[in-house]
């Protein structure tokens, strides 16, 4: 879906340039969801998918289920204050 929005969004040129910083942004937007995407593939592909990056903590799996492409648990997620 992603490779095919961001097919789309390159051919999209609207004329108004209030449109253009919309398409900009939803560029922005699939190319760093593709990115997620692809990191999570390849840690599956090391058998590293569902451990937090940050602590190696398991991710819960109905956090994975919500968003697959999670590479941070929910402690590591949250801003320090």
């Amino acid at each position: 879906f992603r490779i095919e929005q961001l097919a789309d969004l390159r051919t999209a040129s609207p004329d108004d340039p209030a449109q253009e910083e919309v398409v900009e942004t939803l560029r922005r937007g699939a190319r760093v969801a593709l990115r997620g995407i692809e990191a999570a593939l390849a840690r599956i592909d090391r058998g590293a998918y569902g451990t937090c990056v940050q602590c190696g903590a398991p991710i819960p799996v109905e956090r994975l289920e919500i968003l697959p492409a999670a590479d941070l648990c929910m402690t590591c997620q949250r801003p320090t204050p």
